[in-house]
């Protein structure tokens, strides 16, 4: 009988409670300053409306779903590979091409 309901819990929920492309508060969310995120909201014209993320050096220090973008002294943001991937932020959020801390090419959700 419990695992029954275990499995009905994670048919529900998703395995871990999170999925890819949720916005709370560590991440994506939108914000007007840091007190209304985790650790510190993205403000200005790439991320209109503010967005909250993690500051990071590398992909380490990011949720698993994001990577460490060389953008506002390295922040966390959403991988892409096409437009289409960043809708769930709202219209203003296309796939940008950036740079991360390594200098690689990488593609994240960011406005114009």
């Amino acid at each position: 009988m419990k695992r029954f309901v275990i499995l009905i819990v994670m048919a529900c929920t998703g395995s871990d409670g999170h999925e890819p492309g949720d916005l709370d508060e560590v991440i994506g969310a939108t914000c007007r300053d840091d007190r209304d995120c985790v650790s510190e909201c993205a403000a200005g014209g790439d991320f209109p409306g503010g967005f909250c993320t993690l500051p990071c050096r590398d992909d380490g220090d990011c949720t698993a779903d994001t990577i460490c973008a060389d953008t506002q002294a390295g922040i966390c943001l959403f991988p892409c590979s096409a437009n289409a991937e960043c809708a769930f932020l709202g219209a203003s959020y296309f796939c940008r091409e950036r740079r991360d801390h390594f200098d690689r090419r990488i593609f994240v959700c960011m406005s114009d």
